[in-house]
């Protein structure tokens, strides 16, 4: 049986969607609201350096302000502050990071100096710019950021990041005081950029944009210092990072989105620079990394422009768009654990769907082996909850949603993680119906998924199979509703004109919408907001067969196929199922059969018999007695449920 779990929550209701603002949850309690902030947003000063600095620190997203001299909003939040007293090792904003690091990176008082004098106020501006002269110095850099003092760099802002945007806004602030007045702090977080035991790449962190970012700036920092050393570290571990960043087929190891985009501009700027420097070899190798690379870009942007919210993405968070010539119909790239597919790159309404099975690595990711997304005339059904920010100690929506209970995966039970030491990925399209299989191993134990994604039908059919008991987790897109339910099926509704019915003959079905206890039913639209939406928890056993069809409103299951007669042929490894056509099933094209062995899980042996005739001689399957089978109707609208399954008569005797 199955219920709803919804908790009453304090937020703002916008557009008829609920959004939770900033703060932490508590179990099962109201979220504290935040109170009102005018819409302030940052001057952008017209001066070349401070913009070409701003835009190497891509989330400074011209959201942090200085209100006034008493009051700083950093990412929509309010703070009291002292320009006198600022302390980078006490930000006013308790344990979030993501403030915290605009905070100590002191961007925002740079920006305020220089637009104040940019507007022929230079006192204004002579005051910010001594503020975070001053504040830089509370804070000196404590030294390599070894296991014993490092929690203690990144609370003082000396860690990768916070340093990374602080030494771009020294470099805006050098537009209104000069580099001279500035060198001793562009010396020493220039030499904190250097340090290997902090910089976002190897040897002690996988490759990622915080690399290429650090790289970026140190040759800014060096320019601006006349200090080629610092110049030739950055270019060599460009040149030495470069071949980690994105897979061959171009999806980066950061299993993101948001930071696939990212990435491809930072590289870009990287190129400029290599040719600009003469390191042509280098800068051509890059180039043709990113021909790929806009490729894997273009795939997870759906029909309609929505790109797909995996990893560290964000409904609102800016994509690279690129052209859409010449791409083709699937993609799969096994090493980077991306497969998608569409029908068409110019019909909004084609099905378009996504598939995660990635090494567990660091970067931007989520635990989304496994996962998968679908949309279909031009309406999204299954999608990636993504994360609300970066908050990982005293968010338990940021915990969840970069955890396995937020993917569209199934999961076993509560066991701990482990990397996949088996991990595979193909995609056969006959037709208009891809056939996706997938296996991973981290969760200790094989996981078996095969999707059909039937464009024609606007259907999809999952099976997973496992050695231990499994849960699925479907996360649906906000604006599904549920219109009724039963023991193993439930039909949503979505206010475009589409139901969803969803049939699961193995799995007892329970609704999270916007829960906090049991945590689930969240999406991240924008940074610090997530809206509710429906979340489906599927429990079964070691293998569960989920069905979802998709039509207009009324659009009905057929009924279940019963098997009611066969005969077996042991020897030969041969069956003879035949069975009778559901009552009031009309347009029938054909059925689709599946078998388990003794003991074992659900496998589609016939995808679809193309035929209405309602017998069919199978061959080829091993362990014949004992084996099951069950078969489901598939019409011009959809396909039906699975019947109770039968098994096969032992070799030559009666039927059971």
């Amino acid at each position: 049986m199955w219920g709803t779990q919804r908790s009453a929550i304090v937020g703002t209701l916008v557009a008829g969607a609920l959004i939770v603002p900033t703060g932490g949850l508590a179990s099962a309690s109201p979220v504290p609201t935040v109170a009102a902030v005018p819409a302030v947003r940052s001057p952008m000063p017209k001066a070349p350096l401070c913009r070409e600095a701003l835009a190497k620190i891509e989330q400074y997203r011209n959201s942090s302000a200085l209100v006034n001299d008493n009051r700083v909003v950093i990412l929509g939040k309010p703070a009291a502050i002292n320009l006198n007293t600022i302390d980078p090792y006490r930000p006013p904003f308790g344990v979030d990071p993501s403030r915290n690091l605009w905070f100590r990176a002191l961007t925002w008082l740079a920006v305020a100096s220089v637009d104040a004098s940019e507007k022929g106020d230079p006192v204004t501006a002579e005051k910010y710019a001594s503020a975070l002269i001053a504040a830089a110095r509370r804070a000196p850099d404590p030294g390599t950021a070894t296991p014993a003092n490092e929690s203690y760099a990144m609370a003082l802002g000396w860690d990768a990041g916070t340093t990374i945007r602080r030494t771009q806004a020294l470099l805006c602030l050098s537009h209104f005081t000069g580099v001279s007045r500035l060198r001793g702090l562009l010396q020493s977080n220039a030499n904190a950029l250097v340090d290997s035991q902090r910089y976002g790449g190897p040897p002690r962190r996988p490759v990622s944009n915080a690399g290429i970012m650090a790289n970026l700036t140190l040759i800014d920092a060096g320019a601006a210092l006349n200090r080629q050393d610092l110049v030739n570290t950055a270019l060599r571990r460009l040149a030495s990072d470069q071949p980690a960043v994105f897979s061959r087929a171009g999806w980066s190891f950061e299993g993101s989105t948001h930071y696939q985009s990212v990435n491809i501009r930072m590289w870009e700027e990287a190129e400029e620079v290599l040719r600009r420097r003469g390191r042509t070899a280098a800068a051509d190798r890059i180039a043709r990394d990113l021909v790929q690379a806009r490729v894997a870009a273009a795939v997870v942007i759906g029909p309609t422009g929505l790109p797909a919210l995996i990893g560290n993405t964000r409904a609102n968070d800016v994509v690279i768009r690129p052209s859409t010539a010449g791409l083709p119909l699937t993609f799969v790239d096994q090493p980077g654990g991306l497969a998608t597919g569409r029908w068409s790159w110019s019909k909004r309404s084609t099905t378009w769907w996504t598939a995660q099975n990635r090494l567990l690595r660091g970067g931007h990711g989520h635990a989304d082996n496994l996962s998968v997304t679908w949309q279909t005339k031009t309406v999204p059904v299954l999608v990636d909850s993504g994360q609300r920010d970066y908050d990982r100690v005293s968010s338990p929506l940021t915990v969840w949603a970069v955890g396995r209970n937020a993917q569209n995966r199934p999961v076993l039970g509560n066991k701990t993680r482990d990397r996949a030491r088996e991990r595979t990925m193909q995609v056969t399209r006959t037709g208009r119906l891809d056939d996706l299989t997938m296996r991973t191993t981290d969760m200790g134990a094989p996981q078996d998924r095969r999707v059909l994604i039937d464009d024609r039908r606007r259907t999809m059919d999952v099976t997973d199979n496992s050695t231990r008991k499994q849960t699925q987790y479907w996360q649906l897109a906000p604006g599904w509703r549920v219109r009724s339910q039963q023991d193993h099926g439930i039909t949503l509704r979505h206010p475009a004109g589409y139901d969803v019915v969803v049939a699961s003959p193995e799995g007892s079905i329970t609704v999270l919408d916007g829960s906090f206890e049991p945590l689930g039913g969240w999406f991240a639209t924008a940074l610090y907001q997530v809206i509710a939406a429906p979340q489906l928890v599927i429990k079964g056993g070691r293998s569960m067969t989920t069905t979802f069809v998709m039509g207009r409103k009324g659009t009905k299951l057929a009924e279940p196929v019963s098997i009611d007669r066969k005969a077996s042929a042991a020897r030969t490894r041969s069956v003879d199922l035949m069975w009778t056509a559901p009552d009031g099933t009309r347009g029938i094209k054909g059925y689709r059969i599946q078998s388990a062995a003794r003991g074992g899980g659900w496998e589609t042996v016939v995808v679809d018999t193309k035929s209405s005739a309602t017998s069919r001689t199978i061959t080829g399957l091993s362990e014949m007695d004992g084996r099951k089978f069950r078969v489901a109707v598939l019409t011009k609208r959809g396909m039906g449920e699975y019947g109770e399954p039968t098994k096969i008569p032992a070799a030559d005797g009666p039927a059971r």
